[in-house]
């Protein structure tokens, strides 16, 4: 495992490490969520990505849309859904970016995985996997649960161990799984794991509407989220693997009771999304614009400046996602950046 470790550690410094640097001088996308499907196998309540009638590309298409990510500058793809372990061919396009020299990430539910996935997927040499565990009790506003998860996370641990990918956990934040976080944390922690904790997404344009209650509307509700983002806080200066800065913690509060509240976001600039029709999004809540990637260069960013600065002043009230914050803290603070790393 520790012959792993270095091997991965060192396999993400020498690949990212010149896109960070790059990046000083112009601006090109660090990383890029690329949605292969929309479909999904559940209905969590707080998504609002889900889209199963949406139209896919197909396999060359999409190793296409890696030869045009690379050629924009990203070195680092993350595999979206939907539920992208639903698409057959998905270890053929990580495989695919990986030989490109690109760090890939598999964001998944988890639960179509079993031994022969885990096997293709360590074989297509895949980096990292982030899997959806959002509480240690059961919990009605996902499928995900530990009582779920936990036979997929020591397939996965296995795996780990034989093909050297990292893993970790990503919970969302809702009113009913806020007593649970601080013990799932913990359970995740137990198991060498990292965890992302963040608070939902707000819903843009998505045909799936998000369900209101998952959302911190109440005073009450608010409270009680209050108090267990201090607990996170004090369990991030304890050392757990809580993978986000702590600065996304402290400003949760601050946005919460003041959504206009001014924060970077790198969104459309560092990183963006392309969708499963090959369209280019500003980011993952975003309306697809009218473009698919073919139609951006590298100037992209000063191409788009006027739309984006249009779309954050709105956009920005209604989501505080702890991918877009962490990004954009990262490329303020490229040094924290590539000590994680390291």
């Amino acid at each position: 495992m520790r012959i792993h470790s270095v091997k991965r550690g060192f396999r993400f410094f020498s690949i990212m490490a010149p896109a960070v640097i790059r990046s000083f001088f112009r601006i090109s996308p660090i990383w890029v969520q690329l949605y292969i499907t929309r479909r999904c196998n559940l209905d969590c309540r707080y998504c609002c990505v889900k889209d199963n009638s949406k139209k896919e590309l197909n396999t060359e298409e999409f190793k296409r849309i890696i030869d045009r990510l690379h050629y924009l500058g990203c070195r680092f793809v993350s595999f979206f859904g939907g539920e992208p372990t639903l698409r057959k061919d998905l270890c053929e396009l990580i495989s695919y970016a990986s030989k490109k020299n690109m760090i890939t990430m598999l964001s998944t539910n988890g639960t179509l995985i079993d031994r022969k996935m885990m096997e293709d997927l360590g074989k297509s040499r895949i980096d990292m996997i982030n899997i959806s565990v959002d509480s240690i009790m059961k919990y009605d506003f996902s499928k995900k649960d530990i009582s779920k998860q936990e036979t997929i996370l020591d397939l996965l641990l296995e795996g780990r161990k034989r093909f050297g990918y990292e893993l970790m956990c990503a919970l969302v934040l809702t009113p009913k799984n806020l007593k649970a976080v601080p013990d799932t944390v913990k359970h995740i922690h137990s198991k060498g794991l990292s965890i992302a904790v963040t608070l939902p997404v707000r819903d843009n344009y998505s045909p799936k509407k998000q369900d209101e209650a998952c959302l911190f509307r109440t005073e009450k509700e608010k409270k009680e989220l209050f108090k267990t983002v201090e607990k996170i806080i004090e369990m991030k200066k304890q050392r757990y693997r809580l993978v986000d800065p702590i600065e996304y913690y402290e400003n949760i509060p601050r946005f919460i009771e003041d959504p206009d509240m001014d924060w970077y976001c790198a969104s459309g600039e560092y990183m963006f999304s392309v969708d499963c029709d090959g369209k280019f999004l500003l980011c993952t809540g975003a309306v697809p614009e009218k473009m698919s990637i073919f139609d951006i260069d590298r100037d992209y960013h000063i191409k788009i400046k006027k739309k984006r600065d249009a779309m954050f002043r709105t956009c920005k009230k209604r989501c505080f996602g702890s991918c877009a914050y962490s990004t954009s803290y990262f490329i303020k603070h490229p040094l924290s950046f590539l000590k994680g790393m390291i």
